[in-house]
């Protein structure tokens, strides 16, 4: 179904002109009351030529409207061996979860375009909360599932330590980590610690969310695809082993494409007859074509160029650049 209504903003000095399915034309302070005015109708999503643009209007929509959500990109590029921060994953993550009750979804052209791993999404949100019932070894295993590292001593976001009846957590989302106290099988008390001295200084009483610290999780479809792979490309013999195994290696969203096929688009997720607003639409077009260019160039000269490149496992994920947005 097509987007019904596609508005381009472009931020300039000139006059305010305003009519259905046209160019609106408006000085830039202008921008988040134009924006909050069409979301009052309808969910928009609202595409900046960069992520600092999208952050700063984000910012600004939030003191007009509620239910103003941002959706960053990833700081790498799909074929990097590197890995995006935690903390960008979760916001990700939390963002499509809770995108049915956004009036306001901010992005950047670099997220729009970006190809979205879809198991993070689907997996059933990890909740605890004081006096629950939940078994010690069923958390840890539901964390190390989610992605979240573990260590001797929590340091930093992402990060998970046991100790005797007790777990510490630092969500990617939160100020401080957390500390778990189980008696039994109970979760007994759930408190916020310092980093700096390892001491609790504040009760948890309502329930906490922890979300995924990657966007590719390792399942046992994810294992045994790494199998299939290192069969087949003995040069990813050392990471696919480490897959096969359960170990979160840098830069495993390299092989997304190999081994989590199913990937989605941002617009796949608003809402069907949503407003798309973009803002300077000529600068984003430039962006997402010098994006699909660095992209390719970072695809024929990376190591996993014949992995993702598989006529018979690989998903192209490169997305053409669109003059109109569809869903379906």
């Amino acid at each position: 179904m097509r987007l019904r209504s596609l508005i381009s903003l472009s931020e300039t000095t000139h006059a305010l002109l305003h009519s259905n399915n046209a160019n609106l034309i408006a000085i830039p302070s202008a921008t988040p009351f134009l924006v909050a005015d069409q979301a009052k109708e309808k969910q928009v999503l609202l595409v900046a030529h960069s992520s600092q643009r999208a952050t700063e209007l984000a910012q600004e929509l939030a003191e007009l409207i509620d239910g103003v959500m941002e959706f960053p990109a990833w700081e790498t590029l799909p074929h990097e061996k590197l890995s995006p921060n935690s903390d960008t994953v979760a916001r990700r993550v939390q963002t499509l979860l809770n995108i049915d009750k956004a009036k306001v979804v901010v992005t950047s052209a670099r997220a729009l375009v970006q190809p979205i791993v879809a198991s993070a999404i689907e997996l059933p949100v990890l909740q605890i909360s004081r006096g629950q019932e939940f078994e010690f070894e069923t958390l840890i295993s539901n964390l190390v599932l989610r992605a979240y590292n573990r260590v001797d001593m929590v340091e930093r976001r992402g990060d998970f330590a046991v100790r005797g009846g007790i777990i510490d957590v630092f969500p990617p989302l939160s100020a401080h980590p957390v500390r778990i106290e189980f008696f039994g099988d109970e979760i007994e008390e759930l408190k916020y610690f310092e980093i700096s001295n390892q001491r609790s200084f504040e009760a948890i009483n309502s329930p906490l969310n922890l979300i995924p610290c990657r966007e590719v999780l390792i399942t046992e479809d994810v294992k045994a695809r790494a199998h299939e792979l290192k069969m087949k490309y003995p040069e990813l013999l050392a990471m696919c082993n480490k897959i096969e195994e359960g170990i979160y290696v840098e830069g495993i969203e390299s092989l997304a494409a190999v081994l989590t096929p199913k990937m989605k688009t941002l617009v796949e997720y608003i809402s069907n007859g949503s407003k798309v607003i973009l803002l300077e639409q000529e600068r984003i077009k430039s962006r997402v074509q010098d994006l699909i260019s660095t992209n390719q160039e970072f695809l024929a000269a990376a190591w996993s160029n014949i992995a993702l490149t598989s006529k018979s496992d690989a998903v192209n994920p490169q997305i053409p650049l669109r003059t109109e947005l569809q869903i379906g």
